[in-house]
């Protein structure tokens, strides 16, 4: 069997976190959209909060004799000023948690079945300096080719 592609799982997430309002009124803006993002760097003009989906950190391949089965694990960080965003970054990554952790029907991805969702964290998230804080959300993504 060939296995579909994985394209539409990062933007299956945004979509996610955007259509939740009590998330996603807590960012900043860019291009008048809570900045949320699927790829690195965050743009400059990005307003903080913002947050970042991904890149796929883990990818394993479970299947059967006629079916993918892969396990995905996805990083969410969520980045802000220290001296004014910090209780607002917890919450949006706490917010992110609770929002997949142990719901596959949070998320819809393009030729596959989620299955099951685990979350870990939030932890701290690397950050440049000092000035800057974050937060980060690891999501293991169990799925079924469709």
């Amino acid at each position: 069997m060939t296995a579909p592609s994985l394209d539409g799982l990062l933007p299956g997430l945004r979509a996610a976190i955007i259509a939740n309002t009590g998330i996603a009124s807590l960012h900043g803006l860019f291009n008048d959209e809570p900045s949320v993002h699927t790829r690195r760097p965050i743009p400059a003009d990005a307003m903080a909060p913002s947050t970042v989906i991904g890149p796929i950190a883990a990818l394993i391949d479970g299947d059967g004799i006629s079916d993918y089965r892969p396990t995905v694990s996805i990083d969410i960080s969520t980045y802000g000023q220290q001296s004014k965003d910090l209780r607002t970054v917890d919450t949006i990554a706490e917010g992110i948690r609770r929002m997949f952790h142990r719901q596959p029907t949070a998320l819809t991805v393009t030729s596959y079945k989620v299955v099951m969702i685990r979350a870990r964290g939030p932890v701290p998230a690397p950050v440049d300096d000092d000035t800057d804080v974050g937060r980060r959300v690891t999501l293991t993504i169990d799925l079924f080719a469709r």
